[in-house]
């Protein structure tokens, strides 16, 4: 469910907060080709050209997102 409803989400333009081990991270996007992903505890953002290509290409604490689907909470959809 958490993968199903986060893709929806960031698909359609919405922001996500969401947590995965304790950590805290904040998903959008700037404009149409520059998505990114923020991570609270390193200060660091990782940016993306599509919303495919940051599904494919995110890193949660260094592992590839889709391997971290059964980690993640979701806290809040914007």
């Amino acid at each position: 469910m958490v993968r199903e409803e986060f893709i929806d989400a960031l698909r359609t333009g919405r922001e996500i907060e969401f947590t995965c081990h304790g950590k805290s991270y904040f998903e959008s996007h700037e404009d149409n080709d520059k998505w990114y992903i923020y991570s609270e505890s390193e200060k660091t953002k990782q940016y993306f050209k599509s919303a495919n290509d940051f599904i494919n290409n995110a890193l949660i604490n260094g592992f590839p997102l889709n391997e971290m689907w059964s980690k993640i909470k979701i806290d809040y959809i914007l």
